[in-house]
């Protein structure tokens, strides 16, 4: 990616990444940042996928007796490890939930085989990951997985890390959680999810798209894969002039002004899905067992 597009392409995240909180009018407030519901619901989730996946990629298959060699994840917008109210965030719980997993004896441990991957922009999240980590698990060194804490950007550092550590060809999971923006390319996640028992997790806001008046093509067509994959909705202006007018013919829309505007931009895909083909209906014999009789030519029951 060209330079001062990465520079472009940093600055959003460095305004909008998982790990900060921004007041409207841009000030910042501090390296911890309050839990909001959703955020917990998400991690919720997270957290019941984590406790099936752990288990189904770790253990050793009962009937071939194969245990895959590596298996790696990969959180790639980590954030402090912690909440204004002391919540603990995604990688404390993520090793908390590993180590302390029902099945961990079945699922055989070891630095070598088992990696989990943190990546955090901000200096200042970064040190209180490590000594948040730190705290609830003691020396890094003597757990019974590798853990790698790193200071860089995800869009620009996951894949390096990733080479680094020799987990290609092998399960990673990578989380793409971004507190609402949009700044991963789309390669990223790609190569991931073209990895062999790989999956990509990326989660973005639609109202990071109408918050700006101007967006840079670049960064989008990074993001989404090409400019045949996304396109410029209306400006804001006949916007909402049209959903006036649309609110006007609604029963009891009484303030049409206040109507939520789609977001700046829509995501589309590349191509038109053909319609599926009309399907005649067969006639067909069903056995009903439980009357002890066969009827011919009846047609399913919905």
């Amino acid at each position: 990616m060209p330079e001062a597009l990465w520079r472009a392409h940093a600055e959003l995240s460095d305004n909008h990444g998982i790990g900060h909180s921004w007041l409207p009018g841009g000030g910042h407030m501090g390296v911890l940042r309050k839990l909001e519901p959703a955020t917990a619901a998400k991690h919720r989730l997270y957290q019941r996928y984590l406790d099936a996946w752990w288990p189904i990629l770790l253990q050793t298959a009962q009937r071939t007796g194969y245990s895959r060699p590596r298996v790696t994840l990969l959180d790639a917008f980590a954030g402090p490890g912690r909440y204004q109210d002391g919540e603990p965030g995604s990688p404390v719980f993520i090793l908390d939930r590993l180590l302390r997993h029902d099945a961990v004896d079945r699922m055989h441990l070891s630095p070598r085989r088992v990696h989990l991957v943190f990546i955090e922009k901000d200096r200042a999240r970064h040190e209180h990951l490590l000594s948040e980590l730190h705290a609830h698990f003691g020396p890094l060194k003597d757990l019974p997985v590798r853990v790698e804490i790193r200071r860089g950007e995800a869009g620009r550092d996951s894949l390096s890390v990733l080479d680094e550590l020799g987990a290609w060809g092998n399960p990673i999971l990578g989380i793409f959680d971004s507190w609402g923006s949009v700044n991963v390319p789309l390669h990223v996640m790609k190569r991931i999810a073209h990895n062999r028992s790989s999956e990509v997790i990326t989660t973005f806001g639609p109202n990071w798209f109408s918050r700006r008046e101007e967006l840079n093509a670049d960064i989008l067509d990074m993001v989404f894969g090409g400019r045949d994959h996304w396109s410029a909705a209306a400006d804001e202006i006949t916007l909402r002039r049209t959903v006036a007018r649309v609110a006007a013919h609604l029963p009891g829309c009484t303030a049409p002004g206040r109507v939520r505007l789609p977001a700046a931009v829509r995501t589309r895909p590349p191509h038109r899905a053909a319609p599926l083909p009309r399907l005649r209906h067969r006639q067909h014999r069903r056995s009903e067992s439980d009357e002890g009789r066969h009827v011919e030519g009846r047609r399913p029951r919905r």
